[in-house]
């Protein structure tokens, strides 16, 4: 308890705890820090320049999305700040990836350990054409400006067999992605028209009668 009321005078809130062998890192809105497991002495602090929103957390490393705009890579030695140039909301990380939601319906992929850029998923489609059956349909108006709702929650699933991408997003729609070849993702479902705005979703690790790689239940108003 006293590592936790040290971590939010420092770090502000705490939103995230994670104990390994070698460290205990807390996470809160104005920063990350890495104790030592075994004594909890705090060994480094590392702050964030503008406020942490969203974060996650996998083996020592600890990332975050701030408002600002920019992925970082927190580590006991070392922190890394990458620019995005786009407005984030969301964050996940598994296996070897880094997923961030953006504006617009933007979802980069980034390498965990190095923040090496993969790529960008599809968009889901514009504003007002989540029936489109066909591409027809979707250049119909193409000489209208065309807008996209906004990426407000990811989730990476992995069952060591197959890799998905589960995200929502700002019209209250909910698109999974296969990135098993993450610079190449395509659609594997869509759900359509949630009863309310989307804000978090939970994955379960329990394989489905169509062998999909788990469960998800979104949260919502």
């Amino acid at each position: 308890m006293q590592v936790l009321g040290d971590a939010s005078l420092h770090g502000g809130k705490v939103k995230c705890v994670i104990w390994t062998a070698e460290w205990l890192i807390s996470c809160g809105i104005a920063g990350v820090m890495f104790w030592d497991a075994r004594c909890l002495e705090l060994v480094r602090q590392c702050a964030c320049p503008s406020p942490l929103c969203d974060l996650a957390l996998w083996g020592c490393y600890a990332f975050g999305i701030s408002a600002s705009g920019s992925l970082l890579l927190f580590k006991p030695k070392c922190t890394r700040i990458l620019p995005l140039d786009a407005e984030v909301f969301a964050l996940s990380c598994v296996g070897e990836l880094v997923v961030v939601g953006c504006t617009a319906g933007i979802i980069r992929l980034f390498q965990m350990a190095t923040l090496a850029y993969v790529g960008d998923l599809p968009r889901p489609p514009p504003l007002g054409l989540q029936n489109a059956t066909s591409q027809r349909d979707l250049l119909a108006d193409d000489d209208q400006p065309q807008s996209y709702p906004s990426t407000l929650c990811v989730r990476l699933l992995c069952d060591g067999t197959s890799t998905r991408v589960a995200a929502a997003y700002a019209d209250r729609s909910l698109l999974v992605w296969d990135v098993e070849i993450p610079y190449a993702g395509v659609k594997y479902r869509s759900f359509l028209h949630h009863s309310s705005c989307i804000w978090d979703l939970k994955c379960f690790e329990k394989k489905t009668k169509d062998d999909s790689p788990g469960l998800s239940s979104t949260i919502s108003e």
